[in-house]
């Protein structure tokens, strides 16, 4: 079977920034929802996750979310969650960026580790 090709696009700048929550909450929901067809994904679902997001430089085109919260298990422990990348903006490192970002954060919070899995993950083409 062959697959989908996905529309791509030339090579663009990003920036990364931390979200605020409250603010962004229906656009990371709605992002969720598109990308990963998650139709139970609602605003209120990130209450204690700290987010960040993917721009096209210059705009405020949100093309790509990450979030991290405490583990409930280990101190000291970050989990990294609910990441998503626009599909037309796959390829271009981002989540690499993402994952970055998160960890340095949790190196400041004084974190040892993070973990994280992965759930309907489709490839970066």
């Amino acid at each position: 079977m062959a697959r989908s090709k996905q529309k791509k696009i030339k090579k663009q700048r990003y920036t990364i920034s931390k979200l605020e929550g409250v603010a962004y909450a229906d656009r990371i929901a709605a992002m969720l929802q598109e990308f990963s067809g998650d139709a139970g994904t609602r605003a209120t679902t990130f209450i204690g996750i700290t987010w960040w997001g993917a721009f096209v430089a210059g705009t405020d085109e949100l093309v790509g979310v990450a979030g991290m919260c405490h583990s409930a298990i280990e101190e000291n422990t970050f989990y990294l969650t609910r990441s998503r990348v626009s599909p037309e903006h796959r390829g271009q490192g981002l989540q690499r960026r993402l994952i970055k970002a998160r960890v340095d954060r949790a190196r400041e919070l004084g974190g040892k580790a993070a973990t994280s899995d992965t759930y309907m993950n489709p490839p970066s083409t």
